[in-house]
């Protein structure tokens, strides 16, 4: 594998629940379609095998018994992140070691970033996934964005989701709405200077506004090369 990480042309997606990632995704999707543009719209992972669609499907099933636990819990968290982040890894090595994304715009929602916060947040000292690693084996896409949102806006926006989440990670994160917030500082106080990142709050926006400032830093940045990931926060 490369000494470097895979340079992706295309944008990556990270956010915590609640903080307008997955309709940015959408929407992006739609827009980028209808310009004509080549899309791959991944979520999770880079590269589709049987290795991480079943690394991925342990990772949330590890998630049980979660009612009354703390947050944050290392023990709860803790086959979770070591699944997931071997899914990274193992996806990572995939993608830099082919061509399998040929020349197609990637539309990634969510890859190793916010694995390695949930890695840093709830199992810290344990280096899942390593600073070393980041440096040199994470992709690095043309954009990267980090979505975040209020306190007050994560929980007007869980008060309206109705239905019930789509694994257990979630129920747990929705439970304790409060301490969420803190995980979601710890995120954004790791790339908050790094200049590979663009971090946008987005309590005041409205999910086209938000989509129009992505497409407008990707096309600035596009087809120039993807910066390094930057040095995360100690």
């Amino acid at each position: 594998m490369s000494a470097q990480g895979k340079k992706v042309h295309g944008i990556l997606l990270e956010g915590i629940n609640y903080s307008g990632k997955s309709t940015a995704a959408r929407l992006l999707g739609e827009r980028l379609t209808a310009r004509g543009t080549s899309l791959l719209q991944r979520h999770c992972y880079l590269v589709e095998s049987p290795v991480s669609a079943e690394l991925q499907q342990q990772a949330f099933g590890s998630v049980t018994d979660w009612q009354d636990r703390p947050f944050p819990d290392a023990e709860l968290l803790r086959s979770f992140n070591v699944r997931k982040s071997a899914q990274i890894l193992f996806d990572s090595a995939l993608a830099a070691e082919s061509d399998v994304l040929g020349d197609s715009v990637v539309l990634q929602d969510r890859h190793w970033f916010t694995q390695y916060c949930s890695n840093e947040f709830f199992n810290p000292g344990e280096g899942l996934l390593s600073k070393t690693w980041v440096r040199q084996h994470a992709p690095r896409f043309t954009v990267q964005v980090y979505l975040t949102c209020s306190q007050e806006e994560r929980q007007r926006r869980a008060s309206e989701r109705s239905g019930p989440e789509k694994h257990n990670l979630n129920s747990y994160q929705r439970a304790h709405l409060a301490e969420l917030g803190s995980y979601d500082e710890f995120c954004v106080s790791l790339i908050e200077d790094d200049p590979s990142w663009r971090v946008i709050h987005t309590d005041a926006l409205s999910s086209t506004a938000v989509v129009d400032e992505i497409l407008a830093a990707f096309d600035t940045a596009s087809p120039a090369e993807p910066g390094l990931p930057g040095e995360l926060a100690s």
